[in-house]
């Protein structure tokens, strides 16, 4: 919905601007670091780009490599 913070598949963070009622995972959304708008119902333009993960407003939280934290035995 308008007003969720989102991170891209290709790591971009934004803020979704307009909601997509036909496809929820799809919308349009403003990209913090250069302040583009990626409209992601443009399936032809962005059919690579999708949603990854729904964040608290402006959070940013690192991922964390769990495979590597085994490896190292941390």
């Amino acid at each position: 919905s308008s007003g969720c913070c989102v991170e891209l598949s290709n790591g971009e963070k934004g803020l979704v601007v307009q909601a997509n009622e036909a496809d929820v995972l799809r919308p349009m959304v403003l990209c913090f670091s250069d302040n583009s708008i990626v409209n992601l119902a443009q399936q032809g333009l962005y059919s690579d780009l999708e949603i990854k993960d729904v964040m608290k407003t402006l959070d940013n939280r690192h991922v964390m490599d769990t495979k590597l934290i085994d490896k190292l035995n941390l």
